[in-house]
């Protein structure tokens, strides 16, 4: 049962915002610096995602609830800073995360990034920057009530070579170090390096076709090789993909990659994956205020369970987005997922591996009272099917929010 009042106990934090938000001065998009503060309270039937089926005081440890509310206070700043043709970016975001039933989940959280965008001539130009992000892990694959904070390091370049008006020529570099703060955890801590290089050509009309080869490889530093469920520490992927960025009309875009993606284990050949990879999105704006997108993929993941190296995801989304007044904006999304998990146990004695099936659906409303304020509502319920016993589980979950930019 929905506890109103504890939503209404944490949701009173939200009343000074949004009565500040027509007091405030408009908040300029070009200002040099721009700070924020925003509050989202959130309420979730299903916080440790546990299975219909299961007892939750039988399954959680004393103390613990299956339901909580769930209060975020963020302050965020940005500096846009341009000198001559470069132009420096800093966006620095941290929250503080307070559980009114499990507390001892209360945290704090950031997302910071620091990019330099560079130019040099007319046919050089490119990025180079930093990220950092510290937050809680999902609890679709957590055990319940274990706290396990993940911390993502992400270094970043890309050069882009325009050496004719038609042509472009992109490469980039991407370094990604990921820990979790939990010791049972620690396992699944990884570390990438991925290179990526590719030749564009833009048509008169701005679109443009093109060829891309990536390699990634992954290292997976506190994970022992184990012969009996065939999962390694080590694996590295190539992909080449055609790549297609198309407005065939003034309404409709089409944006593609197909490729072709090989993944070699250093240990386990029988892991090993070879097949296609895509994502295709359509985008239509049949009219000023609405806008459809339905999109379709099938990639590898890096993988959040112990006894499995990656995932196959394979999908489809279908979003409305309306825009009855140029204050509001209602976006409903829908998506179905399946997700095989390459290395499972279940591959011993002929049992068939994991395979996730995932239905959401999401819907969203944003109201800009005005230009330095917005509120937003959204409501969010998933379904996720397993073929591993008590994996599956149903969540319903709402949140609310009040932001002002100064």
């Amino acid at each position: 049962m929905v506890d109103l009042k504890k939503i209404l106990k944490y949701g009173s934090s939200l009343y000074p915002l949004l009565w500040a938000a027509a007091a405030q001065p408009v908040a300029d998009g070009t200002d040099t610096l721009q700070v924020s503060v925003s509050e989202t309270v959130g309420y979730d039937d299903n916080l440790f995602r546990l299975p219909s089926r299961l007892d939750p005081s039988k399954v959680l440890p004393p103390g613990s609830s299956k339901t909580d509310v769930i209060n975020q206070l963020s302050v965020g700043g940005k500096i846009n800073y341009a000198v001559s043709r470069q132009k420096f970016l800093l966006d620095l975001h941290l929250s503080d995360n307070r559980f009114a039933n499990n507390q001892s989940l209360n945290n704090t959280s950031t997302n910071d990034r620091a990019t330099w965008q560079w130019e040099f001539g007319r046919q050089l130009s490119g990025n180079a920057g930093y990220g950092y992000r510290r937050s809680l892990a999902s609890f679709a694959y957590t055990p319940a009530n274990v706290k396990d904070i993940i911390t993502d390091n992400d270094a970043f370049v890309d050069v882009n070579y325009t050496w004719h008006p038609r042509w472009r020529m992109t490469s980039g570099a991407r370094w990604h170090d990921s820990t979790h703060s939990n010791r049972f955890r620690a396992i699944l801590d990884m570390q990438s390096v991925t290179g990526l290089i590719g030749l564009h050509y833009v048509a008169p009309s701005n679109n443009s076709t093109g060829m891309e080869y990536r390699f990634t490889d992954v290292d997976l530093p506190n994970r022992l090789p184990s012969p009996d469920t065939l999962i390694g520490n080590h694996y590295q992927a190539q992909t080449i993909s055609a790549v297609l960025a198309w407005r065939f009309t003034e309404k409709t875009r089409l944006d593609g990659r197909f490729g072709y993606t090989s993944l070699e284990n250093r240990q386990f050949s029988e892991r090993d994956f070879s097949g296609e990879t895509w994502r295709l999105t359509v985008g239509w704006a049949p009219t000023a205020k609405m806008k459809l997108s339905l999109a379709g993929w099938r990639e590898l993941q890096p993988s959040e369970l112990v006894n499995a190296s990656y995932v196959v995801s394979e999908g489809v989304s279908f979003s409305p987005v309306w825009s009855p007044t140029s204050k509001m904006a209602i976006e409903v999304r829908v998506a179905h997922e399946t997700f095989d998990y390459e290395g499972s146990p279940g591959l011993l004695q002929g049992v068939p591996g994991r395979q996730d099936t995932l239905w959401s659906g999401r819907v969203a409303a944003a109201y800009s009272p005005v230009r330095n304020a917005e509120i937003n509502i959204a409501y969010l319920a998933q379904q996720r099917d397993s073929t591993t016993p008590l994996a599956g589980y149903t969540d319903n979950s709402v949140f609310a929010s009040a932001k002002l930019q100064f």
